[in-house]
């Protein structure tokens, strides 16, 4: 099966800091296919973890250890399952 269109991009661009920030905005789960320098950029993973959760999975390693991110990504995971949870309860 082909590659998705946005994760070749990616591949391509995974060096170029401005794309790949404005690219994990609209999809954090891109962050896998950053290079690892960006993926200890603190701004790239935060917009990353915001937008997705488990992006927090493509964070560095060194960044995992940054409380603002690992509680952003509990926060977001935690409000999905509340909201998933209202859904099937009530809906």
């Amino acid at each position: 099966m082909p590659e998705a269109i946005e994760v070749t991009n990616m591949r391509k661009n995974k060096d170029n800091r401005e794309y790949v920030l404005n690219v994990v905005k609209q999809n954090g789960k891109l962050l896998e296919f950053a290079s690892d320098v960006l993926k200890d950029d603190e701004e790239i993973a935060k917009e990353a973890v915001h937008n997705n959760a488990e992006a927090l999975e493509f964070v560095s390693d060194r960044l995992k250890g940054n409380r603002e991110i690992v509680y952003d990504s509990v926060s977001r995971i935690r409000m999905d399952v509340l909201l998933c949870k209202n859904k099937f309860a009530f809906g």
